[in-house]
């Protein structure tokens, strides 16, 4: 796989690796010996994914070590895990981190915050539901079964808590904070 590992997502006897340069897909289903299916290449850029439902959910962003200046969320279909296809590229603004849970998309948007998305009922990328501009969102953790989220900002923005609804408005619900 070389350098530049972003994250690593699972799903089923999947391992996805998002890597600077394409995101990296490996059958797990033989822990000890894991088998590598495709890889889905992109320009040199930071990836972060996830995956639900046999949709990959990318965003692809540049800058500091990223590589290209580009921005966009990509969703791929990959049922056939040797032979991933984008389904759909949108432009994005600051995309990081993300999580997929509930038929919603939580998008890390750096200084724009964090954004919550409708998904389709065939999980493409609908209309923006909510927003929290008050944190410098870098990364989330999606804990469905409490409709909970986990949200990583920057030193002074902390770790935060949200609660979120069926219409994706978010509450806030506790705070650490790692900077005094």
């Amino acid at each position: 796989l070389g350098l530049c590992i972003e994250t690593i997502s699972t799903y089923e006897d999947k391992l996805f690796i998002g890597a600077q340069t394409g995101m990296h897909i490996y059958d797990v289903s033989i822990p000890t010996a894991p088998e590598h299916l495709s890889t889905f290449e992109h320009v040199l850029s930071c990836d972060p994914v996830v995956v639900a439902n046999d949709l990959a959910y990318v965003t692809l962003w540049g800058g500091r070590d990223c590589g290209s200046i580009g921005d966009q969320l990509e969703i791929i279909d990959v049922s056939d895990a040797r032979n991933p296809r984008s389904l759909q590229v949108t432009p994005m603004s600051n995309s990081h981190g993300l999580g997929v849970a509930d038929g919603k998309l939580f998008l890390c948007a750096q200084w724009e915050g964090l954004k919550v998305f409708d998904l389709t009922d065939d999980g493409l990328l609908g209309e923006e539901l909510s927003s929290l501009s008050n944190i410098n969102a870098r990364d989330v953790i999606v804990l469905p079964a409490d409709n909970d989220l986990i949200v990583l900002g920057y030193a002074s923005d902390g770790i935060q808590q949200y609660d979120y609804n069926e219409q994706g408005q978010l509450t806030a619900t506790s705070r650490i904070n790692l900077c005094d």
